[in-house]
This record gives C-alpha cells, sequence and structure tokens, in this order.
C-alpha cells in the first residue's frame, strides 16, 4: 500500500553485488511493484521465512516446549513428555519444518508408538498438539493451522490390572520377585508390593526419604501423584531390602548409579511388565577371559548373603552387554546396546575403583 513517501531498496553493495546481479534484481523489484507488492515488505518477509525455517526444526521447537512447560509441570509430568519427545517423536520428526509439518507425516510415527504402546501413542499425539500450537503462538507456523490428529491412534480398551485379592496367591507373587534376576529391579519389585507405592515413585528414592531407625519412608510432596509429604511405614522386610542396597551403592540414590538418567524408563517398565530377553549358547572357550586373575587384584563383595552363587561373568564388546553363565550348561544373555554398554563400563569402573583389594594373600 502507497504512503506517498519516497521508498528506497538496497540491492546490494559494491563490488560484492556485480552490476548484472544489480540489474536482474532491480528488474525483479520492478516486477513487484507492477504486482502491487512492496519489494522492502517483500524482502522482510523471505528474511522472516528464512528464520522461520531456522529457527523452526521440529526438535528446536520440541525443545522449546519442554522448556517452556517445565515451570508449570510437575517433575513426573515433565520427565514422561521429555522421555516421549526424545526416543520417539524426535528421532522421526527431528529436522521437519514446524511451520509445514503436516497430519500424513506424523500419522505413521503415531501408529508405531502405538502399535506396542497403545497408552504412549495417545500421549504422543497430545504432546504433538502441544508443540504445533506453541509453534503458531510464538509466529513460527500460520494461525489456525493445527493438525488433524484425532482418531489415528486407535482407541486402547482399558482394563482393570490383575490384582491379587486372595492371602494364598502373595506367597507365589513373592517367590516370583525373589526369583528375578537383576537385583536392582528385584530390589524395586519388593519394595512396590511391601508399601504400595507406585513404580515411579519407588525408581527415583532418594536415600533420605528412608529413615530406617524409625522405620518410616517420608515421600516428598513433589514426587506424589496429589502434592501431599506421604509417609509409609516400612516393614523389616523393606528394611532388609534397603540395607541390601545400601551395602552395595554409594550414590545419593537408591536406584540411581551412573548412567541412570539413560536406562530410567527401562526400569520402571520392567517393574511393570518385566523384560522379554534374548538366551543365546555360547562355548566356554570362545572368549577370552577379560577378569583379573592375580589374588592381589581380586575384590571381596561388599553384601553377600548366605546362599549368593557367583555363576555370571559380563563381557562388554562392540556396543554389547554378555552376561556368561559359568556352570556347566554355558548360556549367556546378549542385550546390544550402546547405551546400556556405556552404562555397565561406568558402573564397572565405580565399583572397580570404590571396592577393597582382597588382602588374605599379604604377609602377616
Amino acid at each position: 500500500m502507497s504512503t506517498g513517501k519516497e521508498n528506497f531498496l538496497s540491492l546490494g553493495p559494491y563490488p560484492d553485488i556485480t552490476l548484472a546481479d544489480a540489474r536482474r534484481s532491480a528488474t525483479a523489484a520492478r516486477s513487484l511493484v507492477r504486482e502491487g507488492i512492496d519489494p522492502v515488505e517483500h524482502r522482510r518477509a523471505e528474511a522472516t521465512g528464512r528464520k522461520r525455517a531456522a529457527e523452526g526444526a521440529f526438535h528446536l521447537v520440541a525443545q522449546s516446549w519442554l522448556d517452556f512447560k517445565r515451570t508449570e509441570w510437575a517433575d513426573e509430568t515433565y520427565r514422561k513428555a521429555e522421555f516421549v519427545v526424545r526416543e520417539y517423536l524426535t528421532p522421526a520428526l527431528r529436522n521437519k519444518p514446524i511451520s509445514t509439518l503436516a497430519t500424513p507425516e506424523v500419522k505413521p510415527v503415531l501408529e508405531a508408538i502405538a502399535s506396542h504402546a497403545p497408552n504412549l501413542a495417545t500421549k504422543a499425539r497430545q504432546y504433538v498438539g502441544g508443540i504445533v500450537t506453541y509453534a503458531i503462538q510464538n509466529g513460527l507456523r500460520e494461525d489456525g493451522a493445527a493438525l488433524t490428529l484425532r482418531g489415528v491412534v486407535p482407541r486402547h480398551k482399558k482394563g482393570h490390572i490383575p490384582a491379587i485379592t486372595k492371602p494364598a496367591d502373595i506367597g507365589p507373587l513373592a517367590l516370583a520377585i525373589d526369583a528375578y534376576r537383576s537385583p536392582i529391579i528385584r530390589a524395586a519389585l519388593k519394595l512396590t508390593m511391601l508399601t504400595g507405592l507406585r513404580p515411579g515413585v519407588v525408581a527415583a528414592v532418594p536415600w533420605d526419604e528412608m529413615n530406617l531407625k524409625t522405620a518410616e519412608w517420608h515421600v516428598a510432596a513433589e514426587r506424589m501423584k496429589m502434592r501431599h509429604d506421604h509417609i509409609v511405614p516400612l516393614p523389616k522386610q523393606a528394611i532388609a531390602v534397603s540395607k541390601e542396597l545400601r551395602a552395595v551403592m554409594s550414590n545419593s540414590e537408591l536406584f540411581q548409579t551412573p548412567g541412570f538418567e539413560v536406562i530410567r524408563d527401562v526400569a520402571v517398565r520392567r517393574i511393570r511388565a518385566g523384560i522379554n530377553l534374548r538366551v543365546i549358547r555360547s562355548g566356554p572357550g570362545n572368549t577370552r577371559d577379560l577378569w583379573r586373575s592375580s589374588k592381589r587384584d581380586l575384590r571381596e563383595l561388599r553384601f553377600s548373603p548366605a546362599d549368593f552363587e557367583v555363576g555370571i561373568t559380563t563381557y562388554l564388546y562392540d556396543d554389547t552387554v554378555a552376561f556368561i553363565s559359568s556352570r556347566a550348561e554355558h548360556y549367556a544373555l546378549s542385550i546390544q546396546s550402546a547405551e546400556f554398554f556405556a552404562f555397565e563400563c561406568i558402573l564397572f569402573e565405580v565399583l572397580w575403583n570404590t571396592s577393597m583389594p582382597d588382602q588374605s594373600d599379604k604377609p602377616a
């Protein structure tokens, strides 16, 4: 729209812009004027578009949205959203421009999540909607350009989680938990059974919440769904589990070890539903023994129940963690994961550096 004022359009500094380039730019500007378009405003709009493209990649907008919501969300709510964005949405939509993100691009991502985690897919759909709304409010997407994701995720028929209602059924459950191989997950299962707390609350318990002298667990309000402090009496079995964990771990939180942030969500899912493991055969002479054999270098266990049997050797190689049985059947469990591999490497170093050498071979 004409304002009656003289307007200037810079075509660029000489000699950076050649005479031929300047003529082409001037011709293009005159064409815009003939079409009723202000060349200056057109250039500004293009600059805004380039900025929007640079700042509007999905993963950047998603992180800004998470930072914005963190101030109003509870820690657990933020943790769940950050996990879904990091593990599911960002890998699939990372560099997609939020300004043009369309429903057909998001639909297969949600369907893939729904194929193995229906409830998680519903959350992911909500999070995508929130990210798009945030982009619109911040000028990174046209106003009103919302996605049509309702009905994309199949409705999940919820049912009651089977619960033990007969005292006679408690015994088999306790035996099944006691037979769980992972000592950390086994301890978490025991504490969940003995206290009735949510798995997520149990998996993030700090040391200072448990008072073994008064036999009480004081759960902080910010970790409870209803935002109220919660006091749980600890039976002697729960105290025994806590002591066992304290004997083998020295970090500030019971279930937190180096790299815990990476595997915390996996641990919570294990507590809820267990884990499917791949079992493979391994001959006893296939792998070089990586453990130190000198008696002076052997480390004593910090905690060793009377019935504890050491029958597993751990091998770390090529982003793979292998737990190999020392018994005659020579079975092994192989888990291929770069994150788990890094976690095990750090954990071994921590345990090695904090344990004490066996002094039995030193002269009196």
